[in-house]
């Protein structure tokens, strides 16, 4: 599947899409082939706790530094919907 026909089928904010290619897309091509797409959903679905949680972090780690800063969380955080709608009611990171 090409990366752009992906990216309109998941419909994510552009930062947080472009983690999950950089993740699923194992061989550095712009297409996520089967083997790529199943992998991923398989770590998504059938793995371990501790193992989803890698994923989650993998996603945070903007640098791939193994390492997360909070600008990195912040950054991620500030593009999923969830916290995006809050700060639409007057609540942002600057208020914790």
């Amino acid at each position: 599947m090409e990366v752009a026909r992906l990216k309109s089928y998941l419909n994510l904010p552009e930062i947080i899409f472009c983690r999950l290619i950089g993740i699923m897309n194992e061989n550095g091509d712009d297409h996520i082939d089967h083997e790529e797409w199943l992998q991923f959903f398989l770590r998504l679905t059938c793995s371990s706790p501790r193992q989803r949680m890698h994923l989650v972090f993998q996603i945070f780690d903007i640098q791939n530094s193994q390492i997360l800063r909070p600008d990195f969380v912040k950054t991620i955080l500030k593009h999923l919907p969830l916290f995006a709608e809050g700060a639409r009611f007057g609540v942002s990171f600057e208020d914790s």
